[in-house]
């Protein structure tokens, strides 16, 4: 939390901490320990509010004792002060309206059961559609145990400044010469903010590109929101000129969780024309059905359980949740069948949203026996920012289920950057990473989508001049590979590559530390300032969804070194035969974890005849080629064929495998 102004040494002199406002008491420390009203109470004093409106606040219960010499007069409007962290009351005592400090304020209405809500009406104003800071009122938050958890909250929570401001939004788009700028609304020290509806809630977490949010520079969040009540984190506002930099420039500001909204310390933009931008959530972000359900986990084992009955008419809104109250999402790959406590497994097919507010279409499948998606039906998923509203209809047929991931919090709660010059494909340039990532001690967690990349480069590149900067930053996945388990996080290096000649270059001439966790379709990396060596960037590939959805296999007697017999089939677990939708294939076994590029004889890694494949595999991250993989009979290298694919997702490879022409038969590795 930021300092809080006090230019007659009043809050530094007192005793007094910060409100309590889940008790809304006098404090004891300083008042009597009663729960009379406070104009019973000869320590305490009932300020009435200058900016109260039809009755609707009397006042505050603050400390009396404070001396009428030690403080300031409010502003002529007799209404606002100039001084952060005060509000202006009614003081008899010293016969004037004056700046009271909140750190002395108890934050009661007085008398005590005037207001009953959580949080007191805006009183902002607007001028033209446009709001002016001086005519913002300053609101009172009032805190329950029903909205904090009985947490208490930051003074920021309780004093702020409403903006409801629709031309904000990041939907209002804009290209004449009406953009608005917030250097003259924000000028000065930093402003506490809330915004509200229907203006936008909340500062986005994607770029909305140039030329939206009524401005030329449209600022968003490279910082994810704070997800416990009561937390503040520094964040980083960059603004988007529709450049293709999304990034050209940056502010510092603080971010406050205040359980059901949030409040921003936000400064003056570095230039004009910018400013800072909104979403607005749909209704079901806030109006929905909580299930916590751990027979639903894709961990758990199957039954006879049916989601007919709890879905049986319309779209019923769902959030997720398990039992600590972390949010859980619907899994993003098949489970296979018999598991989440059911016998067919619902899980999604289609990309979830990554723009909060956004909501799409999805489908989901059923797993049973062995088919992949035997039924389906369609829903809707919401990205409520830091979790996820599904509108869930009556599966098709019973039993059937919707079934649920347990992922880390950062699984729901990143910024999204797409950004097609971070390709490793792309030249050089001058969009230093260095101004979207500025601090080395704080972590902003980010998802790469495509065009733009869908994660950061696994293996070096080299040259200078690529991914749009001069030296371009990489993952070394030789010391951490990429975590293989969903949910696992892991601590990763990455390394700048500095090249000058081919006998004047270094791979790794400096590094940083990352996080990258697996969200089982895509991945979230921690970042933090690239090294301060010299203009820098992450290098993203941009790969295709088998990279991120496919079957694992560990089987070490695929081997083509085994030597044993045996009459292994694939033709069970390949069902297909169609090329164009094979089965996506991740072999993992220390054993083997591509397919034989050699014919090693007949009655090898388990059966008679054993597959091997002669392709030359794809050398650039994201390619994928077809291939025919032989099945040896004897002497006969290619006794019979059939076509796969081979696709390079940058660190490994996934195959796309069909079912074998005969048994038995098997896909071989080494």
């Amino acid at each position: 939390m930021l300092p809080l102004s006090d230019p007659y040494g009043v809050i530094a002199q007192s005793t007094t901490p910060s409100p309590s406002v889940a008790l809304a008491t006098c404090n004891p420390t300083v008042c009597k320990p009663s729960s009379l009203p406070c104009s019973s109470n000869l320590d305490c004093e009932c300020f009435s509010l200058t900016s109260a409106a039809n009755g609707t606040i009397s006042g505050i219960c603050a400390v009396a004792d404070l001396s009428c010499t030690s403080v300031v007069r409010c502003n002529s409007d007799n209404v606002t002060c100039s001084i952060a962290h005060t509000i202006c009351v009614n003081s008899t005592r010293c016969q004037q309206p004056v700046c009271y400090p909140m750190a002395l304020a108890n934050i009661q209405i007085c008398p005590p059961n005037a207001i009953t809500s959580a949080t007191l009406s805006p009183l902002a104003t607007t001028t033209s559609g446009r709001p002016n800071l001086s005519t913002l009122t300053t609101s009172i938050g009032i805190a329950t145990t029903t909205s904090t958890g009985g947490v208490d909250l930051p003074l920021e929570c309780i004093v702020y400044t409403t903006i409801d401001d629709s031309t904000r939004v990041v939907s209002n788009n804009i290209r004449d010469n009406s953009q608005a700028c917030d250097r003259e609304l924000f000028y000065g020290e930093p402003t506490p903010i809330r915004f509200v509806s229907p203006g936008g809630t909340q500062m986005p977490t994607i770029s909305p590109g140039g030329n939206n949010c009524g401005t030329w520079g449209t600022g968003w969040l490279t910082t994810s929101h704070p997800s416990e009540i009561g937390q503040s984190v520094d964040g980083t506002v960059c603004y988007d000129y529709g450049s293709g930099n999304v990034c050209v420039n940056s502010n510092s500001i603080q971010i406050t969780n205040c359980g059901g909204y949030y409040v921003y310390q936000v400064y003056a933009p570095p230039e004009c024309n910018s400013r800072y931008c909104t979403v607005e959530f749909p209704n079901q972000c806030t109006n929905y059905t909580t299930i916590n359900d751990p027979s639903r986990l894709v961990s758990s084992n199957g039954g006879s359980g049916c989601d007919n009955s709890s879905f049986s008419t319309g779209i019923t809104y769902v959030r997720f949740v398990s039992g600590s109250g972390k949010d859980m999402e619907i899994a993003m790959s098949s489970p296979g069948p018999n598991h989440c406590g059911t016998q067919a497994t619902g899980y999604v097919t289609t990309d979830y949203p990554y723009f909060p507010s956004q909501t799409v279409n999805a489908t989901v499948c059923y797993a049973n026996n062995n088919t992949s998606c035997y039924a389906s039906n369609t829903i809707t998923i919401s990205y409520c920012d830091q979790y996820y509203v599904f509108g869930l209809t009556k599966p098709p047929r019973c039993p059937a289920r919707y079934c649920t991931m347990d992922l880390p919090i950062q699984c729901y709660n990143y910024i999204t950057i797409n950004d097609p010059t971070r390709l490793s494909s792309n030249g050089g340039g001058s969009s230093d990473d260095t101004t979207l990532f500025p601090r080395a001690d704080s972590i902003s967690y980010v998802r790469f989508m495509s065009p733009g990349g869908t994660q950061i480069l696994g293996t070096p590149i080299e040259g200078i001049n690529r991914c749009g900067i001069g030296y371009p930053i990489y993952i070394d996945t030789t010391s951490t590979p990429y975590p293989s388990s969903v949910g696992e996080t892991v601590n990763a290096t990455t390394c700048m590559y500095v090249y000058y000649s081919p006998e004047n270059y270094s791979p790794c001439y400096a590094s940083n530390t990352i996080t990258i966790t697996n969200c089982s379709t895509y991945y979230v990396f921690g970042l933090t300032a690239p090294p301060a060596l010299g203009p820098s960037r992450y290098c993203t590939v941009d790969l295709p969804s088998q990279c991120y959805s496919y079957l694992s296999i560990n089987d070490s007697t695929r081997s083509i070194s085994n030597l044993v017999n045996g009459t292994a089939c694939d033709q069970s677990l390949f069902t297909s035969s169609n090329i164009s939708a094979p089965t996506f294939v991740r072999f993992i076994s220390s054993n083997g974890k591509i397919l034989s590029s050699v014919p090693g004889g007949s009655n090898k890694c388990g059966t008679s005849l054993p597959g091997w494949t002669s392709a030359t595999f794809p050398t650039n991250p994201g390619d994928t080629v077809d291939a025919t993989v032989c099945y040896q009979y004897l002497t006969r290298s290619c006794y019979v064929s059939n076509p796969i694919t081979i696709t390079n997702c940058d660190t490994f490879y996934v195959f796309g495998l069909t079912k074998p022409p005969r048994c038995p038969a098997r896909y071989c590795t080494d």
